[in-house]
Formats: structure tokens, C-alpha cells, sequence
């Protein structure tokens, strides 16, 4: 796989930003980049070659929108508006709400909410 600068560049920041699979299958792509043959990238990423393979034609299908995890079956979530009672909450100091702390932790928000 040959890529652009532009592609390079933007994959590099996926690989930094993003977390676990995405970040991985960004890194497959840098790689064939690279000229890395897919069993090695396989092997190196401890990935099946079929795997790689795969992500690579969606990245190739879809660019880097095909690298994120697809919508799964099953239930969708119970509070669809948690995320944004959340963010409402972080978005002010722990003073505001009487606590003594000056930045939130992930306790004091979860025992806050």
C-alpha cells in the first residue's frame, strides 16, 4: 500500500489519539506503508494475517472512517443521555458542587453522577 504525506500524517495522529483496535489498525496500514509484508505485520501486531488483510481493504474502501469499530448488535444502552448529564457536570469545578477537590477524578465524578 502506497500512501499520501496527507494519509501518513493522518494516520500517525490516529495511531496517537485513538485507543486499542483503532490505534492497531492504524499501525497495520503505516506499516504496509512501509512495505512490510502482511505476515510480518501479522506477526509482529499478533494478528492473523486474514485480519490484517481485511482492515487493510477497509481502509483502502473507506480511508480512516473504515477503521473504527462498526455498530454492534444487542441492546442499545440504557441512558442515552449520561454523556451529556456527564459532560454537564465535568464542565464545572468539584467547588461548585461543595467538594474539595479542584479537578475531578473518575471516583468523584462516577459518586457525584
Amino acid at each position: 500500500m502506497e500512501l499520501t504525506d496527507g494519509q501518513r500524517a493522518e494516520l500517525r495522529q490516529l495511531a496517537r489519539r485513538a485507543s486499542g483496535c483503532v490505534s492497531e489498525r492504524a499501525h497495520f496500514v503505516l506499516l504496509s506503508d512501509k512495505g512490510k509484508p502482511v505476515p510480518e505485520i501479522a506477526e509482529l501486531m499478533d494478528y492473523s494475517a486474514e485480519t490484517v488483510y481485511s482492515w487493510l481493504e477497509r481502509y483502502r474502501r473507506a480511508g480512516v472512517a473504515g477503521l473504527d469499530d462498526e455498530p454492534r448488535s444487542g441492546r442499545p444502552p440504557g441512558t442515552p443521555h449520561l454523556k451529556g448529564i456527564v459532560q454537564a457536570q465535568a464542565s464545572q469545578s468539584p467547588g461548585c458542587f461543595g467538594y474539595i477537590c479542584s479537578c475531578w477524578t473518575v471516583a468523584l465524578l462516577a459518586t457525584h453522577v
